[in-house]
């Protein structure tokens, strides 16, 4: 007897496939071995959040080409300085997702971390946000919460279906 659960419908092809090595109850006996359960109980598969976490240094200024300079100076203080300021900055990037029963993973971690360091890291990393990096250089403020919106964004477009969506309280 196959498991005809809907949470894994990867397998359950592999299952009804006449050419397939695998028996008949491949589905149960994995969540049974999965999780200690009787062998005809199905679960969806287990949900995970993993988290990569990245430090770098940048320089900015925060101005808005909204406000004029006297609102900047108000506004924004001594990080409106002409001469601009840097920051140490952590990233701290969660990917949540269902465990893929095969390989024991949400994402490659290796993977992931290639791709934060591409996509992000080596735009942010020892650079002038305002100046270096493209997003901000067409006048976006570059506020902790704008660079947070870059980094989602940027990683979204690699990690759609499984990026943990920003949160800001």
């Amino acid at each position: 007897m196959s498991c005809t659960c809907k949470h894994t419908p990867h397998l359950q092809q592999s299952v009804r496939r006449p050419s397939s090595s695998l028996p008949n109850d491949h589905v149960t006996k994995y969540h049974a071995r999965t999780f200690g359960l009787p062998r005809r109980i199905c679960l969806p598969p287990p949900i995970a959040t993993i988290s990569r976490i990245e430090k770098f240094s940048s320089a900015h200024r925060l101005h808005s080409p909204h406000l004029t300079d006297e609102e900047n100076a108000q506004i924004f203080g001594k990080c409106n300085h002409v001469n601009f300021h840097g920051h140490n900055y952590t990233l701290q990037v969660d990917v949540r997702g269902p465990i893929d029963p095969r390989t024991g993973m949400v994402v490659n971690i290796t993977d992931l971390k290639k791709c934060i360091q591409d996509s992000v890291m080596s735009l942010v990393d020892h650079r002038n946000l305002d100046l270096d990096v493209p997003y901000f250089a067409q006048g976006i403020p570059s506020t902790t919460e704008n660079l947070a919106v870059f980094v989602y964004r940027t990683l979204a477009k690699h990690y759609r279906n499984t990026l943990v969506p920003l949160a800001m309280d």
